[in-house]
């Protein structure tokens, strides 16, 4: 799958490497787990909301790569803020698990990521699972009118569901698979085919699991938007870990 779909606006900042010692580690809900990290080198970062930073994680037979988007940047405090969702028990989740306060993180990259909003849309669809929650949070505030913003996000239960951004809280819509499995890509699927698609010209951003993230941009297209229209990542894949690089294998 191309991860690419994206809107060319001016150039993305140059990715920089950073050694990060680890601030604070909290739940945020019953599946995502925030963590502050800090380096004096952050308090010039620049990047673009959405974009991730890329930790080096013990696999247990090497270090593999691992993506996890900004979701906060205090520059004063060279701090970054990161959630990670805790289902699973891949690399990323055994970290977010164990780390405390203290641990050193050692050629951290950021920003990675292609893709970011489009200030020039009349209107922002945000559509995805838990692991798209603190991208599309990032990129849905950053946007200086809330009307012409919706987004949708599948959670396990209502104890997944986090509170929506100061500001959001009527353009944020939970979609509860009720504990089903994540990755099965109806709950979501039917929320999209609902979605309202103004006639004007705006923008959709679908994250996720590989193969519904798919699904998403499929049924969109055949509601009328045109792959340009249309941001699309898969995060991963239902049944197969992420690969060392940190993304997973392509869907078909």
């Amino acid at each position: 799958m191309s991860s690419d779909s994206q809107l060319r606006l001016e150039p993305l900042p140059v990715p920089r490497t950073f050694d990060l010692e680890v601030v604070s580690v909290e739940d945020w809900t019953a599946t995502l787990r925030r963590i502050v990290l800090r380096a004096p080198e952050l308090r010039d970062l620049d990047y673009r909301v959405g974009q991730d930073l890329m930790l080096k994680l013990d696999s247990g037979r090497g270090l593999v790569n691992r993506r996890y988007t900004i979701r906060r940047v205090d520059l004063p405090r060279g701090e970054v803020e990161i959630d990670v969702v805790r289902h699973g028990s891949g690399p990323g989740a055994r970290w977010a698990d164990a780390t405390r306060p203290g641990e050193r993180l050692l050629d951290v990259v950021a920003p990675r990521g292609k893709i970011t909003v489009d200030p020039g849309a009349a209107w922002h669809l945000f559509i995805g699972d838990e692991t798209a929650i603190p991208a599309m949070f990032h990129m849905a505030e950053s946007l200086p009118d809330p009307r012409t913003v919706r987004v949708l996000l599948e959670v396990g239960d209502a104890l997944d569901a986090p509170p929506p951004p100061p500001g959001l809280a009527g353009t944020v819509h939970f979609v509860n698979r009720s504990g089903g499995p994540p990755g099965a890509d109806g709950p979501l699927l039917a929320a999209a085919a609902d979605a309202d698609l103004p006639a004007s010209r705006g923008r959709a951003y679908i994250a996720g699991e590989a193969r519904t993230v798919l699904a998403v941009r499929d049924l969109l297209q055949r509601r009328g938007l045109t792959r340009d229209q249309m941001a699309v990542k898969a995060y991963w894949r239902r049944d197969q870990p992420n690969l060392d690089r940190g993304e997973p294998d392509p869907a078909e």
